[in-house]
Protein backbone atom coordinates (compact mmCIF):
# COMPACT_ATOMS: atom_id res chain seq x y z
CA UNK A 1 0.00 0.00 0.00
CA UNK A 2 0.99 4.03 -0.95
CA UNK A 3 3.10 5.23 1.95
CA UNK A 4 2.91 8.49 0.96
CA UNK A 5 -0.47 9.83 0.34
CA UNK A 6 -2.48 11.09 3.70
CA UNK A 7 -5.97 11.46 4.06
CA UNK A 8 -8.72 11.08 6.83
CA UNK A 9 -10.19 7.64 6.63
CA UNK A 10 -14.05 8.54 7.45
CA UNK A 11 -17.05 6.13 8.35
CA UNK A 12 -20.22 6.92 6.88
CA UNK A 13 -21.90 6.21 10.01
CA UNK A 14 -19.90 9.13 11.47
CA UNK A 15 -20.39 10.97 8.42
CA UNK A 16 -23.87 10.74 8.83
CA UNK A 17 -24.46 11.74 12.31
CA UNK A 18 -22.56 14.67 12.24
CA UNK A 19 -24.10 15.96 8.96
CA UNK A 20 -28.07 15.18 10.28
CA UNK A 21 -26.68 17.40 13.64
CA UNK A 22 -25.70 20.07 11.39
CA UNK A 23 -28.72 20.41 9.52
CA UNK A 24 -30.26 21.03 12.70
CA UNK A 25 -28.10 24.17 13.33
CA UNK A 26 -29.46 25.40 10.30
CA UNK A 27 -25.83 27.12 10.07
CA UNK A 28 -25.62 26.10 6.64
CA UNK A 29 -22.12 26.97 4.49
CA UNK A 30 -19.15 24.36 3.68
CA UNK A 31 -18.13 22.04 5.73
CA UNK A 32 -15.22 19.44 5.75
CA UNK A 33 -16.03 16.13 7.54
CA UNK A 34 -13.69 14.00 8.10
CA UNK A 35 -12.66 11.39 11.03
CA UNK A 36 -10.04 13.13 12.75
CA UNK A 37 -5.75 12.20 12.36
CA UNK A 38 -4.37 12.04 9.16
CA UNK A 39 -2.94 8.69 8.18
CA UNK A 40 -1.41 6.79 4.71
CA UNK A 41 -3.22 3.94 3.11
CA UNK A 42 0.30 2.00 4.29
CA UNK A 43 -0.92 2.54 8.12
CA UNK A 44 -4.74 2.14 7.24
CA UNK A 45 -4.27 -1.04 5.81
CA UNK A 46 -2.17 -2.35 8.16
CA UNK A 47 -4.39 -1.30 11.34
CA UNK A 48 -7.73 -3.08 9.49
CA UNK A 49 -5.40 -6.11 9.04
CA UNK A 50 -4.09 -5.75 13.01
CA UNK A 51 -7.79 -5.21 14.45
CA UNK A 52 -8.96 -7.84 12.24
CA UNK A 53 -6.15 -10.77 13.65
CA UNK A 54 -5.14 -11.18 9.66
CA UNK A 55 -1.83 -11.74 9.34
CA UNK A 56 -1.06 -10.58 6.24
CA UNK A 57 2.07 -9.13 5.76
CA UNK A 58 1.44 -5.47 4.31
CA UNK A 59 4.41 -3.91 2.24
CA UNK A 60 4.81 -0.14 1.82
CA UNK A 61 5.04 1.19 -1.29
CA UNK A 62 5.36 4.71 -3.59
CA UNK A 63 2.66 6.10 -5.82
CA UNK A 64 4.78 5.58 -8.68
CA UNK A 65 5.03 2.12 -7.61
CA UNK A 66 1.48 1.37 -7.61
CA UNK A 67 -0.27 2.98 -10.71
CA UNK A 68 -3.72 4.02 -10.52
CA UNK A 69 -6.07 4.68 -13.40
CA UNK A 70 -6.50 8.04 -11.69
CA UNK A 71 -3.82 10.11 -10.38
CA UNK A 72 -3.96 10.91 -6.72
CA UNK A 73 -3.62 13.36 -4.41
CA UNK A 74 -0.44 13.16 -2.00
CA UNK A 75 -2.38 14.85 0.57
CA UNK A 76 -6.12 14.90 0.94
CA UNK A 77 -6.21 16.13 4.50
CA UNK A 78 -9.09 18.70 5.41
CA UNK A 79 -9.30 21.28 7.61
CA UNK A 80 -11.91 20.35 9.92
CA UNK A 81 -13.36 24.00 10.47
CA UNK A 82 -15.84 24.96 11.62
CA UNK A 83 -17.14 22.13 13.18
CA UNK A 84 -16.29 22.06 16.59
CA UNK A 85 -17.01 25.42 16.88
CA UNK A 86 -20.67 24.78 15.53
CA UNK A 87 -21.05 21.45 17.30
CA UNK A 88 -18.90 21.66 20.34
CA UNK A 89 -17.46 18.16 19.27
CA UNK A 90 -14.41 17.26 17.00
CA UNK A 91 -15.29 13.73 14.71
CA UNK A 92 -13.60 10.81 16.16
CA UNK A 93 -10.35 9.44 14.81
CA UNK A 94 -9.98 7.47 12.06
CA UNK A 95 -8.83 4.70 14.46
CA UNK A 96 -11.67 4.86 17.16
CA UNK A 97 -14.15 4.94 13.41
CA UNK A 98 -12.56 1.51 12.43
CA UNK A 99 -12.59 -0.23 16.04
CA UNK A 100 -16.67 0.32 15.62
CA UNK A 101 -16.39 -0.42 12.58
CA UNK A 102 -15.09 -4.01 12.59
CA UNK A 103 -16.45 -4.32 16.19
CA UNK A 104 -20.46 -4.09 14.78
CA UNK A 105 -19.47 -5.99 11.46
CA UNK A 106 -18.33 -9.21 13.85
CA UNK A 107 -21.65 -8.78 15.82
CA UNK A 108 -23.68 -8.82 12.55
CA UNK A 109 -22.25 -11.43 11.35
CA UNK A 110 -23.11 -13.62 14.20
CA UNK A 111 -26.24 -13.01 13.56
Amino acid sequence: MVTDQRGCPTWTHDLAEVTAALVKTERYGLYHVTNSEPTTWFDFTKEIFRLSNIGTEVLPVTSERFPRPARRPQNSVLDPFPLKEVLGKEMPSWKEALKKYLSLRKERAKL
